[in-house]
Parts: C-alpha cells; structure tokens; sequence
C-alpha cells in the first residue's frame, strides 16, 4: 500500500509512523485508520523491526477524528443503529485493537495536542513520552458522545478517568505525568531523541518476552487469580522455547551482555 496521510520508516530495527495530516492537526479519517492499520500488520511481520514509534507531524501529535472528513462529499450520515456501529467499527478502534495485539513494544511521541481518538492511540501505546508542550483530553461528552471508557481507567485508575471522561477537560503534560498517564516528560527539544533512546534499548532486549508479556498482562487484566497464572504459565512456557531464553541464560552464566535476537527456536503459536 502507498501511503498519503502517514509516513512510515525503518532506522535499522525501529519502524516510525507519522501520522501525517498536520493542516488538520493529524485527525483521524477512515483513509488514515486504514493506512495505520496496514503499517502495524507490516511491523508484525518485518522480523528486523523490533520496536514501534508513533508520532505527529506539523504541531500536535492527533486531535482525534476528523468529524468532517469521516464522510464522503454527498454521503449521508449513519442512521439506522447497524449503520452507525459499522460506522464505530472501522473507526479508530481498529488502531487500538492492532495496536494493542502488536507483540512488539511501542511507543508514543507526543508534542501538541492528543485528544479524543489520538489521547486512545497514544494510551494504545506501551510507553507515552511527552514534550512539555503536550495537551491532553478526552472531551467526547462535550459532543454528546461516549468514548475513552477502554483504556483510561486501566492506566489512570476509576477516579481519575471518571474525572477526565465526565468533565472533557483538557490538562497539561505535567498533570499527565502526575496521574501516569505519561511515562515521561521532557523538553520539547529533547522529545526525538528521548524517544529514539528508549526505542534502542528495547531493541536490545528479548522481542519475544516482551511480546509475550505484553499478552499476558492484557489477558490477566480480566481474569481472576488462577486464569492470570494460568496466562503468565503459558506466556513462559513459550519464552522458554525461544532463541533468545537460550541466550539469555547463556550470557548469564558466561557473565556477559545477551544478544537477542527475537526467534522462537521451534515452531510455537502464540496463544
């Protein structure tokens, strides 16, 4: 697929996409969704890439869904209830959900705003790293619209994701940081190189058991005390028919650095 709103690269294991609308401060369309949708499946599949970045070009990293360019010139809106939760569907939960299902790390860069469906994409994200400049918000009721109830309250807690979803308020990188919403604040001239840093030290470390512990956690979440164990169980036994289990121990015993490599050694689903 060629790209038209994003633009995707490869700095030798890490994959950047930019979100690339910035006359429209990076606003979601359906062409956008799509063309993000498809960069992820290509991570997923490219095993020299070992990390993701997502991040805004122009001066914001995405103010959410672009309400007009959601529809074509001469479309009618959805109105039948099917016709409207299709429409929900191929929206920007298509980001999250590939997002989150990516066995790979990820990482948000944010400067500017990140609202709406852009705050959802960055909370997608494993790691969120801030410029100081960042904005942050979820003012959906202020559209008479629900939305933002997924994976809020999972980072911030019940409180502080009632008070964020109920009010729509918009708060700054320091408060985000506060609540934990972000991992990291940083001048906004350091934002890029913060970010690469830490995208380069993940590639040094186990994609396989990052990966697996990135499914185990998410399928733990909602599970009782034995389903959870029984998750991270399964998570290890995989990890430890991989590649770089072997290495790993390797370079223990032998008192040096491991080099991973991200292979499993046999022929193992992930489950």
């Amino acid at each position: 697929m060629d790209y038209e709103t994003i633009i995707y690269e490869k700095r030798e294991n890490i994959a950047i996409i930019a979100l690339n609308r910035p006359e429209v401060l990076n606003a979601l369309n359906f062409k956008m969704i799509d063309e993000i949708v498809d960069a992820i499946k290509k991570v997923s599949k490219d095993d020299e890439v070992r990390v993701l970045v997502i991040k805004g070009v122009g001066r914001a990293f995405c103010v959410g869904d672009d309400l007009k360019g959601m529809q074509k010139p001469g479309e009618s809106p959805p109105g039948s209830a099917l016709e409207i939760e299709d429409y929900l569907r191929r929206g920007y939960v298509r980001v999250v959900k590939a997002l989150r299902g990516l066995m790979k790390p990820t990482i948000a860069c944010i400067h500017g705003y990140a609202l709406g469906a852009g705050l959802d994409l960055a909370l997608a994200c494993d790691f969120r790293i801030a410029s100081e400049t960042a904005r942050f918000g979820a003012p959906y009721v202020l559209r008479g619209l629900v939305g933002g109830t997924v994976l809020l309250p999972r980072i911030v807690g019940l409180a502080k994701a009632t008070e964020l979803l109920f009010l729509g308020d918009i708060i700054d990188a320091k408060k985000a940081e506060q609540i934990g919403l972000v991992n990291k604040v940083v001048p906004e001239e350091d934002l890029e190189k913060m970010t690469m840093e830490l995208a380069t030290k993940l590639t040094k470390i186990s994609t396989i058991a990052i990966g697996l512990t990135k499914r185990a956690v998410e399928q733990g979440l909602g599970a009782d005390l034995d389903r959870a164990v029984d998750y991270q169980i399964s998570a290890a036994l995989l990890s430890m028919q991989s590649e770089d289990f072997q290495e790993g121990v390797s370079a223990f015993i032998e008192r040096r650095e491991p080099r991973f490599k991200g292979r499993m050694a046999i022929k193992a689903p992930f489950y």
